[in-house]
């Protein structure tokens, strides 16, 4: 169970990538060039969130069914801030993918929210723009990139 959930968030992760790219220069062009917000845009950003959703869920039951309980419970916080290879997943990973995953709700919402065409593509732009930015910084790249 612990590799299908590892496989499953490793290989989820492209799609999420490409979903993010796509809401991104759809959404900047859309902004940019004042075009419709389709219900092309709409989908693609349900999607996108969705498959947020999804990558949230299985590294929330990696984390607390697998790390937490194996690596971290009973360690100082002291002790797994030195050690690099446990702060990387068991703190900086989880904590930037959690805001991106906020950030990614928020960019829909004010999306939907925005009452004219011009808004909806800045917001999705905007918030999608510093999720993705998270997801880069927080992706662990030193580790293998497919999984099987």
């Amino acid at each position: 169970m612990k590799t299908l959930l590892l496989n499953s968030h490793s290989w989820l992760r492209w799609i999420y990538l490409a979903l993010a790219l796509i809401v991104i220069v759809r959404s900047v062009r859309g902004w940019r060039m004042a075009m419709p917000f389709t219900s092309t845009d709409n989908k693609y950003s349900l999607f996108y969130m969705i498959t947020a959703d999804l990558m949230f869920l299985l590294g929330m039951l990696q984390y607390w069914v697998y790390f937490y309980p194996d690596v971290m419970k009973g360690r100082l916080m002291g002790d797994i801030m030195k050690d690099a290879s446990i702060r990387v997943i068991g703190i900086e990973h989880i904590s930037l993918m959690t805001l991106a995953w906020v950030f990614v709700h928020i960019a829909r919402i004010k999306s939907k929210k925005a009452t004219s065409d011009n808004l909806k593509h800045k917001h999705l732009f905007i918030w999608s723009a510093a999720a993705l930015l998270f997801v880069l910084a927080a992706i662990p790249w030193a580790r293998p990139l497919f999984r099987f």
